[in-house]
């Protein structure tokens, strides 16, 4: 099971957080795995179980992907997943789908 429910994380995280950034009237975020920049539930790489983030690399992309084994939840470092993205994309859909 999860350590906490993600409702419960985005209470705790969305007028507090660090990543948050308000210009304008609007509260954008960079915080990671967010791919929209917006401030909501919905979009929340740190509330949501399941996300992803397409970062620039050496060789190309590589494409992050937040694991929602239970195993995983009280070790931060294996929650993320990084896959590079190669010519071949049915190889890299592969790759993605069986992480």
């Amino acid at each position: 099971k999860s350590v906490m429910s993600s409702h419960l994380v985005w209470l705790c995280v969305r007028d507090k957080s660090s990543f948050v950034m308000k210009r304008d009237g609007v509260q954008l975020t960079s915080e990671p795995h967010n791919l929209t920049g917006r401030n909501t539930f919905k979009y929340s790489g740190l509330a949501q179980k399941k996300t992803l983030a397409i970062k620039p690399s050496s060789k190309g992309l590589t494409l992050s992907k937040k694991s929602t084994k239970p195993s995983n939840a009280r070790r931060p470092s294996s929650l993320v997943k990084s896959t590079p993205l190669k010519r071949n994309i049915k190889l890299s859909v592969k790759a993605i789908k069986n992480n």
